[in-house]
C-alpha cells in the first residue's frame, strides 16, 4: 500500500513561508531572540516572515527593538480573537513556543505548544527540562538553545528548506498529543493519582 504523506488537517492557503508566535510578551518566551533571529533571515530570504501576536509585558519594549533594528519582517498584530487566531494558526508554516532563558520557562512546556501540535503544524521551542521530559528533537518538536536567536534562524531554515523534516514533526507531534495529552489519557493518569482506578 502506498504511504501518503502527512498534512495538517487544516490547509495553508497562502504565499510565503509564514513564523508565527502568539501570547503575552512574557519574559519566559523570548520574543528578543525572534526579533533578533527575524533580522537574521531578512537577509536569508525575503519569503520568510513573522507574526507576532498578542500583547503584555514586553510587548512594547519588543516593538521598539525591531524599529531600532529596521526589521521589515515582522508584524506585530494585537491581540486578536479566538477565531481569528485560529486562522493566522492554520496560515502558519512553523509555530514557536517559549525560547527565554528564565527558570520558569524552564519548567513549563506552554499551551501554545500543545495547541499548535493540535493543528497539526511543525513546532519550534526551548530545549527545556520539562520538553526533554516528553519529546524528543527532531520527532515531536525540533528543540534550540534558549536565548540563542543564531540557532533559532539556522532551525527556522532548516525547516524551511526540508518540507519533509516539516511534515515529520508535525505528523509525530499530532500523534504523540493524541496519544498522550488527550483530555481522556490526562483523566485518566489524573485518576490515577487519586487512586480511585
Amino acid at each position: 500500500m502506498k504511504k501518503t504523506k502527512f498534512k495538517s488537517s487544516f490547509k495553508k492557503k497562502n504565499e510565503g513561508f509564514k513564523v508565527l508566535y502568539w501570547g503575552g510578551f512574557h519574559p519566559q518566551h523570548g520574543v528578543e531572540s525572534i526579533i533578533h533571529a527575524a533580522k537574521i533571515l531578512e537577509k536569508y530570504n525575503s519569503k520568510i516572515s513573522f507574526n507576532l501576536i498578542g500583547k503584555g509585558h514586553c510587548w512594547q519594549e519588543s516593538v521598539n527593538l525591531s524599529k531600532k533594528l529596521g526589521i521589515r519582517n515582522i508584524t506585530f498584530t494585537g491581540y486578536l480573537p479566538d477565531e481569528n487566531l485560529r486562522d493566522e494558526i492554520i496560515l502558519s508554516d512553523i509555530v514557536l513556543g517559549f525560547l527565554g532563558t528564565s527558570k520558569r520557562a524552564n519548567r513549563s512546556i506552554g499551551n501554545k505548544v500543545f495547541e499548535a501540535l493540535a493543528y497539526g503544524k511543525p513546532v519550534i521551542t526551548e530545549k527545556s527540562h520539562a520538553i526533554r521530559r516528553f519529546f524528543t528533537h527532531e520527532k515531536e518538536l525540533y528543540m534550540v538553545t534558549p536565548g540563542d536567536p543564531e540557532e533559532l534562524a539556522k532551525a527556522i531554515i532548516e525547516l524551511y528548506e526540508n518540507p519533509d523534516l516539516r511534515d515529520k514533526i508535525a505528523l509525530c507531534g499530532y500523534e504523540r498529543l493524541k496519544k498522550d495529552f488527550s483530555e481522556g489519557q490526562i483523566a485518566e493518569k489524573l485518576l490515577k493519582i487519586i487512586g480511585t482506578r
